[in-house]
Protein backbone atom coordinates (compact mmCIF):
# COMPACT_ATOMS: atom_id res chain seq x y z
CA UNK A 1 0.00 0.00 0.00
CA UNK A 2 2.50 2.60 1.22
CA UNK A 3 4.80 1.53 -2.45
CA UNK A 4 1.48 2.27 -4.22
CA UNK A 5 0.83 5.60 -2.46
CA UNK A 6 4.15 6.76 -3.37
CA UNK A 7 3.60 5.48 -6.71
CA UNK A 8 0.45 7.62 -7.40
CA UNK A 9 1.78 10.73 -5.57
CA UNK A 10 5.17 10.41 -7.78
CA UNK A 11 2.68 10.32 -11.08
CA UNK A 12 0.57 13.61 -9.91
CA UNK A 13 4.37 15.43 -8.99
CA UNK A 14 5.80 14.20 -12.32
CA UNK A 15 2.34 15.45 -14.82
CA UNK A 16 3.01 18.21 -12.87
CA UNK A 17 -1.14 18.03 -11.10
CA UNK A 18 0.08 19.01 -8.17
CA UNK A 19 0.62 22.55 -9.16
CA UNK A 20 -2.07 22.84 -12.25
CA UNK A 21 -4.76 21.92 -10.28
CA UNK A 22 -4.63 24.36 -7.35
CA UNK A 23 -3.41 27.07 -9.33
CA UNK A 24 -6.44 27.12 -11.62
CA UNK A 25 -8.57 26.49 -8.48
CA UNK A 26 -6.93 29.12 -6.94
CA UNK A 27 -7.70 31.30 -10.57
CA UNK A 28 -11.61 30.77 -10.28
CA UNK A 29 -11.64 31.04 -6.34
CA UNK A 30 -9.32 34.72 -6.49
CA UNK A 31 -11.56 36.19 -9.59
CA UNK A 32 -14.63 36.31 -7.63
CA UNK A 33 -13.94 38.66 -5.11
CA UNK A 34 -11.78 40.85 -7.94
CA UNK A 35 -14.86 40.55 -9.81
CA UNK A 36 -17.04 42.15 -7.38
CA UNK A 37 -14.84 44.86 -6.64
CA UNK A 38 -14.92 45.66 -10.56
CA UNK A 39 -17.75 45.10 -11.61
CA UNK A 40 -19.24 48.56 -10.83
CA UNK A 41 -16.31 50.27 -11.99
CA UNK A 42 -16.67 48.26 -15.42
CA UNK A 43 -20.03 49.05 -15.84
CA UNK A 44 -19.82 52.74 -15.22
CA UNK A 45 -17.03 52.62 -17.84
CA UNK A 46 -18.76 50.69 -20.39
CA UNK A 47 -19.17 52.28 -23.95
CA UNK A 48 -22.78 51.53 -24.61
CA UNK A 49 -24.53 53.10 -21.64
CA UNK A 50 -27.19 56.17 -22.55
CA UNK A 51 -25.56 59.86 -21.23
CA UNK A 52 -27.23 60.23 -17.81
CA UNK A 53 -27.43 56.05 -17.05
CA UNK A 54 -27.11 55.90 -12.79
CA UNK A 55 -26.49 51.84 -12.18
CA UNK A 56 -26.63 51.28 -8.67
CA UNK A 57 -25.36 47.37 -7.65
CA UNK A 58 -25.82 46.33 -3.95
CA UNK A 59 -22.63 45.73 -2.17
CA UNK A 60 -22.17 41.93 -1.25
CA UNK A 61 -20.98 40.94 2.17
CA UNK A 62 -17.83 38.92 2.64
CA UNK A 63 -19.54 35.80 3.21
CA UNK A 64 -21.95 36.89 0.08
CA UNK A 65 -18.65 36.73 -2.19
CA UNK A 66 -17.14 33.22 -0.02
CA UNK A 67 -20.58 31.85 -0.90
CA UNK A 68 -19.83 32.53 -4.35
CA UNK A 69 -16.56 30.88 -4.61
CA UNK A 70 -17.86 27.91 -3.70
CA UNK A 71 -20.68 27.81 -6.69
CA UNK A 72 -17.91 28.98 -9.40
CA UNK A 73 -15.89 25.48 -7.73
CA UNK A 74 -19.24 23.91 -7.65
CA UNK A 75 -19.10 24.32 -11.31
CA UNK A 76 -15.74 24.90 -13.42
CA UNK A 77 -14.00 23.37 -10.31
CA UNK A 78 -16.04 20.16 -10.03
CA UNK A 79 -15.59 19.31 -14.02
CA UNK A 80 -11.33 20.13 -13.23
CA UNK A 81 -11.13 17.24 -10.76
CA UNK A 82 -13.70 14.81 -12.55
CA UNK A 83 -11.16 15.53 -15.82
CA UNK A 84 -7.95 14.79 -13.99
CA UNK A 85 -9.12 11.56 -12.43
CA UNK A 86 -10.88 10.23 -15.38
CA UNK A 87 -7.62 8.65 -16.75
CA UNK A 88 -6.29 7.27 -13.14
CA UNK A 89 -7.48 3.57 -14.32
CA UNK A 90 -9.21 3.64 -17.69
CA UNK A 91 -5.72 5.66 -18.59
CA UNK A 92 -3.82 2.86 -17.34
CA UNK A 93 -5.56 0.46 -18.92
CA UNK A 94 -5.11 1.56 -22.20
CA UNK A 95 -1.57 1.99 -21.70
CA UNK A 96 -0.95 -1.00 -20.04
CA UNK A 97 0.45 0.69 -16.61
CA UNK A 98 -2.28 -1.60 -14.64
CA UNK A 99 -1.53 -4.97 -16.32
CA UNK A 100 2.10 -4.34 -15.07
CA UNK A 101 1.42 -2.79 -11.92
CA UNK A 102 -0.78 -5.58 -11.26
CA UNK A 103 1.29 -8.15 -12.07
CA UNK A 104 3.16 -7.62 -8.86
CA UNK A 105 2.02 -8.68 -5.62
CA UNK A 106 -0.32 -5.33 -5.00
CA UNK A 107 -4.13 -6.34 -3.91
CA UNK A 108 -6.74 -4.80 -6.32
CA UNK A 109 -8.20 -3.18 -2.74
CA UNK A 110 -4.95 -1.17 -2.81
CA UNK A 111 -4.53 -0.05 -5.36
CA UNK A 112 -8.05 2.05 -6.05
CA UNK A 113 -7.73 2.80 -2.67
CA UNK A 114 -4.42 4.48 -3.64
CA UNK A 115 -5.88 6.52 -5.91
CA UNK A 116 -9.19 7.85 -3.75
CA UNK A 117 -6.45 9.08 -1.59
CA UNK A 118 -4.09 10.86 -3.37
CA UNK A 119 -6.75 12.50 -5.51
CA UNK A 120 -8.86 12.82 -2.54
CA UNK A 121 -5.53 14.56 -0.85
CA UNK A 122 -5.16 16.50 -4.27
CA UNK A 123 -8.48 18.26 -4.68
CA UNK A 124 -9.05 18.81 -1.32
CA UNK A 125 -5.45 21.04 -1.22
CA UNK A 126 -6.87 22.05 -4.09
CA UNK A 127 -10.08 23.55 -2.93
CA UNK A 128 -8.31 24.91 0.86
CA UNK A 129 -5.84 26.93 -1.63
CA UNK A 130 -8.49 28.39 -3.23
CA UNK A 131 -10.17 29.38 -0.39
CA UNK A 132 -7.56 30.71 1.59
CA UNK A 133 -6.65 32.97 -1.06
CA UNK A 134 -10.01 34.15 -2.11
CA UNK A 135 -10.94 34.53 1.52
CA UNK A 136 -7.76 36.92 1.87
CA UNK A 137 -8.37 39.07 -1.20
CA UNK A 138 -12.06 39.05 -0.29
CA UNK A 139 -10.61 40.69 2.94
CA UNK A 140 -8.76 42.74 1.49
CA UNK A 141 -11.16 44.35 -1.25
CA UNK A 142 -14.58 43.74 0.13
CA UNK A 143 -14.40 43.37 3.53
CA UNK A 144 -13.72 40.89 6.83
CA UNK A 145 -14.21 37.12 6.51
CA UNK A 146 -14.91 34.92 8.54
CA UNK A 147 -12.09 32.67 8.90
CA UNK A 148 -14.02 29.85 10.69
CA UNK A 149 -16.97 30.01 8.37
CA UNK A 150 -14.74 29.56 5.26
CA UNK A 151 -12.55 26.48 6.99
CA UNK A 152 -15.96 24.88 7.80
CA UNK A 153 -17.44 25.49 4.70
CA UNK A 154 -14.82 24.26 2.78
CA UNK A 155 -14.82 20.83 4.97
CA UNK A 156 -18.22 20.45 3.99
CA UNK A 157 -17.46 20.76 0.28
CA UNK A 158 -14.20 18.59 0.34
CA UNK A 159 -16.60 15.72 1.25
CA UNK A 160 -18.58 16.55 -2.18
CA UNK A 161 -15.24 16.74 -3.84
CA UNK A 162 -13.76 13.28 -2.46
CA UNK A 163 -17.29 12.04 -3.48
CA UNK A 164 -16.67 13.21 -6.92
CA UNK A 165 -13.44 11.69 -7.48
CA UNK A 166 -14.76 8.36 -6.21
CA UNK A 167 -17.11 8.49 -8.32
CA UNK A 168 -15.28 8.56 -11.24
CA UNK A 169 -13.00 5.96 -10.02
CA UNK A 170 -15.40 3.35 -9.80
CA UNK A 171 -16.55 4.55 -13.59
CA UNK A 172 -13.08 4.28 -14.77
CA UNK A 173 -12.48 0.77 -13.78
CA UNK A 174 -15.00 -0.71 -16.04
CA UNK A 175 -15.12 1.55 -18.84
CA UNK A 176 -11.85 1.79 -20.76
CA UNK A 177 -12.19 4.86 -22.56
CA UNK A 178 -10.94 7.76 -19.96
CA UNK A 179 -13.28 10.30 -21.67
CA UNK A 180 -16.59 7.41 -21.35
CA UNK A 181 -15.65 7.27 -17.38
CA UNK A 182 -15.27 11.02 -17.30
CA UNK A 183 -17.99 11.70 -19.10
CA UNK A 184 -20.51 9.29 -17.43
CA UNK A 185 -19.51 10.02 -13.68
CA UNK A 186 -20.25 14.21 -15.03
CA UNK A 187 -23.36 12.92 -16.46
CA UNK A 188 -24.96 11.48 -13.47
CA UNK A 189 -23.77 14.24 -10.92
CA UNK A 190 -25.79 16.74 -13.65
CA UNK A 191 -28.55 13.85 -13.43
CA UNK A 192 -28.80 13.56 -9.65
CA UNK A 193 -28.35 18.26 -9.96
CA UNK A 194 -31.58 18.16 -11.91
CA UNK A 195 -33.50 15.75 -10.65
CA UNK A 196 -33.04 16.49 -7.03
CA UNK A 197 -35.34 19.33 -6.66
CA UNK A 198 -38.27 16.09 -7.20
CA UNK A 199 -37.48 14.27 -4.11
CA UNK A 200 -38.80 14.92 -1.02
CA UNK A 201 -35.00 14.09 0.83
CA UNK A 202 -33.25 16.01 -1.94
CA UNK A 203 -31.39 17.89 1.19
CA UNK A 204 -30.09 14.38 1.78
CA UNK A 205 -27.89 14.39 -1.49
CA UNK A 206 -24.78 14.60 -2.12
CA UNK A 207 -25.29 18.08 -4.35
CA UNK A 208 -26.54 19.85 -1.67
CA UNK A 209 -23.82 20.09 0.63
CA UNK A 210 -22.51 22.78 -2.20
CA UNK A 211 -25.28 24.67 -1.24
CA UNK A 212 -24.40 23.83 2.76
CA UNK A 213 -21.46 25.43 2.62
CA UNK A 214 -22.06 28.02 0.55
CA UNK A 215 -25.39 29.49 3.13
CA UNK A 216 -22.63 28.58 5.96
CA UNK A 217 -20.01 31.49 4.43
CA UNK A 218 -22.74 33.55 3.94
CA UNK A 219 -24.09 33.24 7.77
CA UNK A 220 -27.10 32.07 6.57
CA UNK A 221 -27.49 28.34 7.12
CA UNK A 222 -30.66 27.16 8.76
CA UNK A 223 -30.73 23.34 7.82
CA UNK A 224 -28.66 20.67 9.06
CA UNK A 225 -25.76 19.50 6.81
CA UNK A 226 -24.77 16.60 8.83
CA UNK A 227 -27.41 14.02 7.43
CA UNK A 228 -26.18 15.00 3.37
CA UNK A 229 -22.61 14.70 4.81
CA UNK A 230 -22.79 10.93 5.88
CA UNK A 231 -24.87 10.14 2.76
CA UNK A 232 -22.33 11.70 0.73
CA UNK A 233 -18.94 9.20 2.80
CA UNK A 234 -21.48 6.23 2.50
CA UNK A 235 -21.96 6.44 -1.35
CA UNK A 236 -18.27 7.13 -1.73
CA UNK A 237 -17.51 4.44 0.06
CA UNK A 238 -19.84 1.97 -1.76
CA UNK A 239 -18.78 3.73 -5.22
CA UNK A 240 -15.21 2.59 -4.27
CA UNK A 241 -16.18 -0.96 -2.99
CA UNK A 242 -18.69 -1.47 -6.15
CA UNK A 243 -15.77 -0.33 -8.55
CA UNK A 244 -13.51 -2.95 -6.88
CA UNK A 245 -15.70 -5.83 -7.27
CA UNK A 246 -16.33 -4.92 -10.97
CA UNK A 247 -12.53 -4.36 -11.39
CA UNK A 248 -12.16 -7.98 -10.03
CA UNK A 249 -14.00 -9.70 -12.36
CA UNK A 250 -12.83 -8.10 -15.61
CA UNK A 251 -9.80 -8.89 -17.31
CA UNK A 252 -7.28 -6.18 -17.32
Amino acid sequence: MNAQLTKEFREIIRTWKILIVPIVFAFLAVGQPVTYKLMPLILKNAGNMPPGTVIEIPVPSAGEVMASVIRQLDVLGLFIIVMIVMGSIAGERVSGVAATVLSKPLRLGSYIVSKLIVYGILAIFSLFTSLILAGYYTGLLIGPVDWAAILAGGAIYAIYLVFAVALTIMFSTFMKSPLAAGGASLGVILLVNMTAPLFPFKNWLPPALGGYAGQLMAGSLSVNFQGAALLTLAITLGSIALGLEIFRRQEI
